[in-house]
């Protein structure tokens, strides 16, 4: 939010990437096996992981996007269709 703050003059860009709904069902998962059979190291820690990933993904639309993106699907995606600022022409 950061980044997009300071790049775009607003901190919410929406993006809603696979990515994120994947870890948000990662960290739901683990709060339901948290207080069901107490913590589980290796599940914590993938659980992390996942989130840093996704986050970094978030850092790196932000950084090479020329404008706001909203309902990306993902880094690929965002490529695939040229949404960058090298590809256009303003």
């Amino acid at each position: 939010m950061v980044i997009a703050k300071i790049k775009f003059k607003r901190a919410v860009t929406g993006l809603h990437l696979y990515s994120s709904k994947i870890t948000g069902y990662l960290q739901g998962s683990f709060l339901v096996a948290l207080f069901a059979f107490g913590l589980i190291p290796i599940f914590f820690y993938i659980m992390i992981v996942f989130g840093i990933l996704a986050e970094l993904e978030v850092i790196m639309i932000n950084l090479i996007s020329s404008k706001p993106i909203l309902n990306a699907k993902g880094l690929y995606w965002v490529v695939k269709e040229g949404r960058l600022k090298t590809n256009r022409m303003d």
